[in-house]
This record gives structure tokens, sequence and C-alpha cells, in this order.
């Protein structure tokens, strides 16, 4: 089935991934076979939770612990031991006991699993709460919840409102299959279903597995996408309302009920609302969002006016009032001073209560505008990020300077530079006379990227490459975990002569007396005893030994790695010209003398790289000091790690001696020299350490250097942006507009005004009621009122009262407006 959704012509050797071109017909009816086969999975039902085991008579019954495909890579993937599953026989008789099984489980193989499972501490310490909430809520019967009606707790309840209820677990337990996908359905030529493989995964779960959108409808898993998390998950959610339509043909097919249709929990499962997401079409959103405020305005409004009509007609009808009473009386929706007229409030309470409402509506629409806004805020997304290198020095191992690998056709560069006893190709082992030898660093290590950070301090960074792997307008940042040499730098004496302490079993080739006060240097530094020589013997224009075998013992052996021991002043004030020779006042309690040496070591370095708004920046986050670079069977990589070491060493060989201010090294070139003074900064062993990470990080800027390698696989990159297969994991972040939604203030106004609405219009249909007939305003209305002749009367006497009901006209009785005495009327106690 999966070739029949993917794109056609796909590698089979890598992960399908669903045809983008196929039609919406031809999708639709692929979805709705599979959706059949999942709609009689979820059928058959049962007590427990667990997986079938044929009995002796033949029946299958669900008596063992269910065997999921997490547990299976747990045991095969991660070697965790099996005694931290569930007992063979164990199965389950409620969702939440399995829960608190599997969050056991998933806690155990962050304790047990060491194969790549923990990238950082930090990540180490997410993975841990993720595991402790899951564990907790479980415990506390929640997870089953989750997502239904029932769900009074969690966050998301609180911003989506769901209708589907939690499944009762008195409707049984259903059969789920872990690996139950496209890939495993077998098709004829039709493209009919006609075998299904693969079932080792199958157990019974609770009926919320059921529930839940399928996650293969792209084919590809999320952690997988090449595009990220974004693009998944649109298309996702374009297909899966295919799959939606598909589901609901099945169940539309199906002549058997069922208590629950899956199609209205999936879309509800995926569902969300707009609080929180990017405002894209903001006026467009705003617009809907006060037009229907107006429309609910209007209708609202209307209808209060309307009760109100009829309320008024029905004190008129059970009441005698003035004439100016009167007019207040119909008219207090529209004239605010009819509204507040004494008399007309006594006449009719009920009504002016009503025209109160009618004047106040107009806030529904202020009001509710007001609770969708756009706000700037922040969108956070976990999950991969292309073309992210790292890097691996084991690749030098490989290197070959003779037959140097290509990548896009560029040849990829070393660290080092070689000698060789033999100018031809060399068989180490048939011919121990001809071999390899160290002899440099290479060029482009040493001038292009060393020196180049020594000015600055500040790692070298590819232009660019913020937005190759966040994309633009994103922020984003990865973790980093890689062994690499670095320095450790240890204090050995402070103060006027004190006792220098040996490092290890080293001693200082120099004590405190050769500094300031006491000598005349404030900076001194031998950072080349032991270093290897440039000419390891005499040698021809090309690098060729003069002499013929065998050669000397040691001929490019790495005897050891140097040390540097360094001894340098410290002042109180750096911001102070100090005094520059003994004959000077102050120069015996100016100057502090300090020595401290640094060892080369191999380091495992985890390092958060983030880029925000394209510009880099790193923290190291923790340095393990593993060993000191050996040449014991490492050659080549000892090689590199001894050329890196070598550009820094050199950097801060040499020395400064007073009076004059002679600076005789190139640390005069580095930001790590004050150039008052010309004094090495107060922290300098920190601030070496520091100088030589922004180095080794800088080699990431230089794709073609042998050691820049992918993160997501470690093999060589070249400068060339890599595919799919170089995803890492990261964390995407974007400054963005959102949408802000007051929920609690939307329904509380639109409640009110319900609820209100409501009330006047019961209490318009009471006096219609009353009334026997609908009473508007309209002119016929007002004039067959009106028809009684003894009506001149009110206009003569504006103390008249009038009222509505029966008056005797011509011999008969007629409904109309009459003067107190000619009118007969319904008395009544009520409120009007």
């Amino acid at each position: 089935m999966s070739d029949a959704l993917a794109i056609p012509g796909q590698d089979p050797e890598e992960t399908p991934v669903l045809n983008p071109n196929i039609e919406e017909d031809t999708l639709r009816k692929l979805y709705h076979k599979i959706a059949v086969i999942l709609s009689q999975l979820s059928r058959p039902t049962s007590t427990r939770i667990g997986s079938l085991i044929e009995g002796s008579n033949g029946q299958l019954s669900v008596a063992g612990r269910p065997i999921t495909q997490n547990m299976n890579s747990m045991i095969q993937l991660a070697n965790i031991p099996k005694a931290v599953l569930p007992e063979p026989h164990q199965t389950y008789e409620s969702a939440d006991g399995w829960y608190t099984a599997s969050a056991e489980m998933h806690m155990a193989q962050l304790l047990f699993q060491h194969n790549d499972l923990v990238r950082s501490e930090n990540d180490c310490r997410n993975k841990y709460v993720a595991r402790f909430l899951f564990h907790y809520l479980a415990k506390q019967g929640q997870l089953s919840s989750f997502g239904f009606s029932d769900d009074d707790w969690s966050a998301q309840s609180r911003v989506s409102k769901f209708t589907c209820a939690m499944p009762k677990e008195s409707d049984g337990f259903r059969l789920w299959c872990d690996d139950l996908r496209p890939v495993n359905l077998l098709v004829n030529q039709e493209d009919d279903i006609i075998a299904a493989i693969d079932w080792e995964f199958t157990y019974v779960a609770p009926m919320q597995f059921s529930l839940d959108p399928p996650w293969w409808l792209l084919l590809e898993a999320l952690e997988m996408w090449s595009q990220g998390i974004d693009d998944w998950a649109d298309l996702y959610n374009e297909r899966l309302t295919t799959w939606l339509l598909a589901m609901e043909d099945t169940e539309n097919d199906e002549t058997r009920t069922s208590p629950f249709k899956l199609s209205d929990y999936i879309r509800e499962s995926w569902s969300s609302v707009l609080d929180g997401k990017e405002a894209n079409d903001q006026s467009l959103m705003l617009r809907y969002g006060t037009m229907l405020a107006f429309c609910a305005k209007a209708s609202l409004g209307t209808a209060a006016a309307v009760a109100f009509q009829q309320r008024a007609w029905l004190v008129i009808r059970h009441k005698m009032a003035r004439i100016d009473t009167v007019d207040s009386i119909f008219t207090a929706n529209t004239d605010i001073f009819s509204l507040l007229t004494w008399s007309s409030i006594k006449k009719a309470k009920i009504g002016t209560l009503i025209a109160i409402y009618c004047w106040i509506t107009p806030l529904v629409v202020v009001l509710t505008s007001e609770t969708l806004s756009v706000v700037v805020g922040s969108r956070v997304v976990n999950g991969t990020c292309p073309n992210v290198r790292t890097l691996n020095f084991s690749n030098e191992k490989s290197f070959y300077w003779r037959n140097r690998t290509q990548i896009d056709g560029l040849y990829l560069i070393p660290v080092s530079e070689w000698n060789s006893t033999y100018p031809g190709d060399i068989d180490t082992l048939a011919e121990p006379s001809k071999f390899d030898y160290w002899s440099r660093p290479s060029q482009q290590w040493q001038d292009m990227i060393a020196s180049r950070v020594a000015l600055s301090n500040e790692p070298l960074v590819r232009k660019g490459t913020g937005e190759e792997i966040c994309s633009s307008s994103w922020n984003c940042s990865y973790v980093l975990n890689f062994v690499a040499p670095g320095y450790k730098c240890e204090k050995l004496a402070s103060g006027i002569d004190s006792k220098v302490q040996s490092l290890g079993q080293s001693t200082p080739p120099f004590n405190t007396s050769v500094l300031a006060p006491s000598g005349d240097m404030v900076y001194h530094a031998v950072n080349d005893l032991g270093e290897y020589g440039d000419s390891q013997i005499p040698s021809d224009d090309s690098g060729f030994p003069k002499q013929s075998p065998p050669f000397p013992k040691n001929l490019g052996a790495f005897r050891t790695e140097p040390i540097m021991w360094i001894g340098y002043c410290t002042v109180e004030d750096y911001s102070k010209s100090q005094p520059n020779s003994e004959d000077v006042e102050g120069w015996h309690t100016a100057y502090t003398p300090v020595i401290f040496g640094c060892e080369h070591y191999e380091v495992n370095y985890t390092i958060q790289f983030d880029y925000v708004g394209g510009v880099q920046s790193h923290k190291v986050l923790h340095r393990d000091y593993l060993r000191k670079p050996s040449d014991v069977g490492e050659y080549r990589l000892t090689g590199a790690y001894h050329s890196l070491g070598y550009a820094l060493r050199r950097i801060f060989n040499g020395t400064t001696t007073m009076p004059r201010y002679d600076v005789q090294s190139k640390l005069l070139l580095t930001p790590l020299i004050d150039r008052l003074n010309y004094l090495p900064v107060k922290n300098l062993p920190e601030a070496i350490v520091q100088m030589y990470e922004n180095m080794i990080i800088s080699l990431l800027a230089e794709p073609s250097i042998n050691v820049v390698s992918w993160a997501s696989n470690g093999e060589p990159s070249g400068a060339a942006k890599g595919g799919p297969s170089t995803n890492y994991p990261c964390q995407k972040q974007r400054y963005t507009n959102v949408f802000e939604y007051n929920k609690v203030q939307l329904l509380a106004v639109y409640a009110a005004s319900i609820a209100l609405a409501t009330a006047a219009v019961l209490l318009g249909l009471q006096a219609y009621r009353e009334e026997g007939r609908m009473r508007d305003m309209k002119p016929p209305s007002i004039i067959a009122a009106s028809r009684a002749s003894e009506l001149h009367e009110s206009g003569v006497k504006g103390e008249a009262r009038i009222g509505y009901g029966l008056v005797e006209e011509n011999g008969r009785n007629v409904r109309s407006f009459g003067v107190e005495g000619n009118v007969t009327q319904q008395q009544s106690q009520r409120v009007y």
C-alpha cells in the first residue's frame, strides 16, 4: 500500500513519503481501504489489557503482558535488562494501570540506556521531568481522561472545549497493533488489500489508542521529516481532512452500529483553537470578530425591542396614565429622556429594564471586540534543523594525503602537513622503512583559522550559516557533543618569592624571581620545551630524507606534548599607568607575579549553539577531560591534536620585558594584552582556555576541513549543503504576532447578553399571550388604537389620563386609547 501512496520512483532504500501530487479521490479511496481494517480491528473487545494467548482448548484470551514495539526496542536496541518489563503474565484492568506501567518502563529506559539517549545535562533533565510528570499523571488517573469532555485538569481543557466523552472501560478495551501502517499492507494490481503482515506487536490496548489520528498519514514520521515540524503539521492537517472523510465513508457503509464514531474522536483529537496561534490574516480575523459582535448586537437588540413593545402595550391596556407618561412608556428604548421619566418607570418597571438593556447592547460590540487581540509572542518548535555540522577528529585517522577525499569535486583539507620517507604509495605493514611522519600544522588551520581567531578572540562564523541551519526569520539552538583537544590550566604560584608547585611530575623551568618586582619581566612564557623538531632529519627540498634506511628510531615520534609554562604579573588597577622600573616609586608593591601551567588534553565537549538574528553564539556546557594525547596507535589523530595545540603555543610563547615594554610575543596581536601597560589580562589562564576553544569551534566555519562532519552521522561534510539525512534535533524560535484570546470575557459578555435577551423575549411572549396578538408601532396600529373621538379631550387637558381598552363609539365597543372614565380595562396587581 505504501507504494501506491508514495512518490513514484523513490529510492527503495529510503523511507517512503506520501506523493504530494496524488489525486484527492485516489487518496480517499486508499485511505478508506485502510480505515476498514482499523474499524474492524477496533470491534473485538476485552475486559483486560494484554496480549492474546491461545489456550489448550484453542481459545484466545488475554493472559499475557502487552508486547509493544517500544518494549522490543528497549531490549533489542538499547540492551535494557528484561527485568524492567512487566511480569510475563501481567495484565491490566484499567487504562491508567497500563499507563502507569508504561511510564515506569520509560523511566527505566532513561536509567539503563547508554547509547546516545542523553546528549547533555539539560537534555537529561528535560527527559527526566517529562517522564516524571507522565508517571505522576498516570498514577493520579488523569491520563485516561485527557482530551475528552471529562478532562477538567489539563491546561488544554481551559483553552479548548472538548465534546467527546471519555471511553467507558465497561465498553471494553480494543485490539491495537503498533506496527499497522501502509508499508505492512499487501495490495493487488487494483490496490485492494489482500493481506496485512507483521502483527507481532498486537495486543488489547486502551480504547484511547484507537481514537487518535494515525501518525503515518504522510508515511514519514514527524521526527524524520526533513522540512521540519511546521511543514509536517501543515501537510498532515490537509491529509487528516481526507482521512476523516474516509473514516466517515467507512462508518456509513457499516451495517453494525458502534457506541462511538472514530471520526468524531479523531477530529477532536487534532482540533486546535486560535489562541496562541500565529496571527495570520490579522485584519480579517479581527473583522470576523467585529462582524460577529455586530450581528449579535443587532439580533439581541431587535429581539429586546420587540419584547419592549409588547410590554408597553400591556401596561397601557391595564393602567391609566398621563399622555406624557404614555409617550415615555413607548419611547424609553429610543429616547434617553423618556427612559429617565419617573412616572413611566413607576408604571412600567419591566419595560424600563428591557429599555435599559436595549441601550446597553452596543457594549456587546465594544467588549467582545477586545477579546481577540494581537500581541508579540514567541513561537517555539522542537524539531530538526538541516546542515548542522560538528567536529569528528576520528576522520583524521583515515586521512591519506596521497589519496585525498573529494566531496562535490573539492578536496578535503587536513589540519596537518606530512613528510614521508618514500615518494610512492606506502604499505607500512610490508615495508616498515616506508612511512609518513608529521611535518607541521596546515596553513589553512594555522593562518586562516588560528591566527584570525587570535586577533579578535572571537570564533569565526561562515556567512549564511544561521539561515542555512535555522531558515530565514527563525532563531534556533542545538547542543553538540564531540571529542576535541583542549587545554587545562592550573595555577602553580602566586606572590613574590612564593614556592612554585609541580604540575604532575613536571616542574616549571623558572620561578617568580624572573617576574616583577624581583625581575624585569611582566610576562614570561616557555611553551616549546620538548617540542617536535622542525627538521626531524636532513631532507631534500621535497621533504624526503637524504640518508638511506635504516632511519633513526624516533623519526617522526611525538616524544612529549609540550606544557605551556607561563608567568605574568597582575596589578590592582589596570586603568592606571604602572611603574616600569625599580627606580620608579611603587615598583615593589604594584606587581603580583603568577605562574601557571597548561596541559593539552583530549576533551569531551558539550556545547550549545544559538543563532539569534543569524548571529552565532555558543556556550560550553560541560568539559570532560579524558586523557593527554598519546601517539601510541593513534599517530594521525595525535598529529591533528598536536597541530591545533602548536598554533596556540606559538602565539603565547615569548616575553615582555621592562622598562621599555619590549613585547617579544604574538600575544601583542591578541586582545589578551592591556594597551596601557602591556600587561596580560588578569584572568589569563581562563582566557587562554577560551581562546583555544574559540579556535576549535572556528573549524566549523571552514567545512572543507577534514574533521568537520555532519552532526547526524559523523561523516565529513564538505562545503556543500546537506539533504534530509543531515537533519539534527534542534529547537527553533521566532518572535511573531500571535492572537491573544480572552475567552472568559467573551463568554461572559455573550452569556449575559443572551440571558438578558432571553428574559426580555420571555416577558414579551407573556405579554403577547395576554394580549392575544403581536403589537407594534407601525402607522396602521397607531391609527387603529386612536380612533375614539373623545381623544381630543386629551389634547385640551394636559393632566388627562388615558389608557387602552374597550371604548364605546357610536353604540359599539372598539379597542382604542380612551380618556379615563370612558375606557374599560382589565385590572391586575402584577408588576408591569
